[in-house]
């Protein structure tokens, strides 16, 4: 995903984008990955994803889960990367939280790659 994102600020410094445009650019090219698992983040303000073509609203906490495990496909992503990443370093939660929100995820959507590496954490893996 590192390339991804090298590949991303490369194009916006070849295409001469602006920084106002450059979150647009962003979140557009982060929807072309996530098109290749039948996702599509469609709006952050909305906390929106479509899902093999029905779209969603999910609460803050799973949209910030999803997205963050799109935009770190094939990787496995530790359980505390994701409390500090999703949660922030002010807020005492237990790992667990992660658990619950990650079952209530995958209880709304069927056959969302996400797949749990036992006592590491969770990654995003196209089959």
């Amino acid at each position: 995903m590192s390339s991804v994102i090298s590949d991303l600020i490369k194009a916006s410094t070849d295409e001469q984008i602006s920084s106002a445009d450059f979150r647009s650019y962003f979140i557009s090219k982060i929807n072309e990955i996530a098109r290749d698992y039948s996702i599509d983040v469609v709006d952050e303000v909305s906390m929106e994803i479509c899902w093999h073509g029905d779209r969603t609203r999910l609460p803050k906490k799973q949209y910030l889960l999803i997205k963050y495990l799109i935009e770190n496909n094939d990787r496995i992503v530790r359980r505390s990367e994701l409390l500090s990443k999703i949660w922030g370093d002010d807020i005492i939660v237990g790992e667990r939280t992660i658990d619950v929100h990650i079952r209530k995820i995958r209880k709304r959507f069927t056959n969302i790659p996400i797949v749990t590496r036992k006592g590491i954490g969770y990654i995003w893996q196209k089959n």
